[in-house]
């Protein structure tokens, strides 16, 4: 999508879905901001489905946003987004109106494509001024981050170093963390300004006064779900006896292989037999925390008309589908490689996982 001043009270938009140039899009704007009521166009639907690639009986429609030569006010630029309005009623979003040269691109699928489609910008207030709002891949890694802290075994808070581990090798981590100069800032980022989560820390004070033992770090920055902002220090100090309780069993029986530590530095030589041992003993599980979309299984099965997330590193941003659609006995396209495609469930509120 362009966005190009042709008037001081107005500017025009051009969108392009599947290559297919749309007609301009033409928007008032009122007080620096594009006004938010949403304008109809008619789209050339022969060449939109014919360039469109399929899935399960569903074509993909594959947006561009590209800013032009546009004299948007300091307050309003990189704060405007667009959302495209699906037949069904429901938005897509299309991320932010990015200076000219920088190409925002998104997509999804539909059932059919439709004759005309239906255009929203609008700004986002919540942003402070000069703030460039989340593009989609940002977006659905903050969703999936929100995957792993919604879905926690004790309703507690999580390490945000870990938080990142159980997301860093889904295929779009490099994509949604291309502006952030690190996975803190992202972690700000999105607390901050879209309120998606909570970061808190337990300082030295509040480490002795609930008793934390050495497993929980203090100062260290942890994220906690809006669902859970009320109880996650009880399940903290829960979580924490029992992972401690699992650390003095898992050393017994680590001792039970190499005799009591001699104080020295050195590693101890295990066999394989006693490094499988270790490895299926319930110390050993409690410890490592199995990854979120094992625990997503488990927690969410049932959830009603979930949503697909793939990914392709193609396009900029991830599309979506409902699986209720589909056939996991059907292939994806050739292009989605098994190695690129992530699974993120969110229904009203409720997250859970689907394996295709």
């Amino acid at each position: 999508m362009r966005l190009d001043s042709t008037h001081q009270d107005e500017i025009s938009v051009i969108f392009i879905i599947n290559d297919e140039p749309c007609e301009r899009f033409t928007f008032p704007v009122e007080g620096d901001v594009p006004v938010s009521s949403p304008v109809t166009r008619h789209i050339n639907t022969s060449a939109i489905r014919h360039a469109a690639r399929r899935y399960n009986g569903l074509y993909e429609l594959a947006f561009n946003m590209q800013l032009g030569d546009s004299k948007l006010s300091d307050y309003a630029k990189g704060r405007t987004v667009g959302h495209f309005l699906l037949p069904s009623g429901k938005l897509h979003y299309l991320g932010p109106l990015m200076p000219f040269g920088e190409s925002v691109a998104s997509a999804v699928f539909v059932e059919d494509v439709p004759h005309t489609i239906q255009l929203r910008l609008s700004l986002e207030e919540n942003l402070p001024e000069g703030e460039v709002a989340a593009w989609p891949a940002e977006l659905l890694l903050a969703d999936h981050v929100m995957a792993v802290i919604d879905n926690d075994d004790l309703s507690g808070s999580v390490p945000s170093s870990h938080a990142q581990n159980l997301v860093r090798e889904l295929p779009f981590y490099t994509e949604g963390m291309r502006r952030f100069k690190n996975w803190s800032v992202f972690a700000h980022f999105f607390a901050e300004n879209y309120h998606l989560w909570m970061l808190v820390t337990y300082s030295e004070e509040e480490h002795r006064k609930f008793g934390f033992s050495k497993l929980m770090l203090a100062g260290e920055l942890r994220m906690v779900s809006k669902n859970f902002q009320h109880c996650y220090t009880r399940a903290d100090k829960e979580r924490d006896i029992i992972r401690y309780e699992a650390f003095l069993e898992f050393q017994q029986l680590l001792f039970s292989f190499t005799g009591p530590s001699d104080g020295s530095r050195r590693s101890p030589r295990l066999s394989n037999e006693a490094f499988r041992v270790l490895g299926e003993s319930r110390s050993f599980q409690t410890l490592n925390t199995a990854n979120y979309v094992r625990i997503l299984r488990y927690r969410c099965a049932g959830i009603p008309e979930p949503l697909t997330f793939f990914f392709d590193p193609a396009f900029t941003s991830p599309f979506r589908i409902p699986i209720r659609k589909t056939s996991p006995d059907l292939d994806p396209p050739p292009v989605l490689l098994p190695s690129q495609l992530s699974v993120n469930v969110r229904v009203g509120g409720y997250r859970g996982y689907y394996e295709p």
